[in-house]
């Protein structure tokens, strides 16, 4: 399952995460930018192999619905 998400989103969970601080950057720019730039190469790779593609701005209980659904389990 890929759990996708905007730069945005992602930025901002990561810079809540308690161990941010233990992250360094990649490319030495803004933490967005950062996010965006990665994103940008990898999801192509990400969707390609991915069973299913789930919205990281849902709640988690939506989450695990679509989660559920996607593998057969419900």
């Amino acid at each position: 399952l890929y759990l996708r998400g905007d730069a945005a989103l992602l930025a901002g969970r990561l810079a809540r995460d308690p161990a941010e601080a233990q992250r360094p950057s990649l490319t030495g720019r803004p933490l967005t930018e950062e996010v965006a730039e990665v994103m940008t190469q990898r999801a192509p790779l990400y969707e390609s192999v991915a069973h299913a593609i789930l919205d990281a701005a849902l709640a988690p209980e939506g989450l695990l619905r679509q989660a559920v659904t996607a593998l057969g389990l419900g």
